[in-house]
């Protein structure tokens, strides 16, 4: 897990809704897309922690946008994609 201030430099300064997809495809480049999102929900399910905290920004599984709250959530438990 890494600390909310290395989550948040991931964040681009104008903090915007992440599709769900697009998240996906981050954290893995080298599948198909429907694929990348099925892996990362295998990811975050994984983690009750992880699934209590986006549920208490919101989420529910099969929504299509993510909050900048609830990206940074996955970014923080997950890491940035890519590391």
């Amino acid at each position: 897990m890494i600390t909310e201030e290395q989550a948040d430099q991931y964040i681009p300064e104008n903090e915007h809704a992440w599709g769900y997809q697009e998240l996906a495809i981050l954290y893995f480049p080298n599948i198909k897309p429907e694929s990348a999102a099925r892996q990362l929900r295998r990811w975050i399910m994984f983690s009750k922690e992880l699934v209590t905290q986006l549920t208490a920004y919101g989420w529910k599984p099969g929504r299509k946008l993510l909050t900048p709250k609830q990206a940074t959530c996955i970014f923080r438990h997950l890491g940035p994609p890519g590391s």
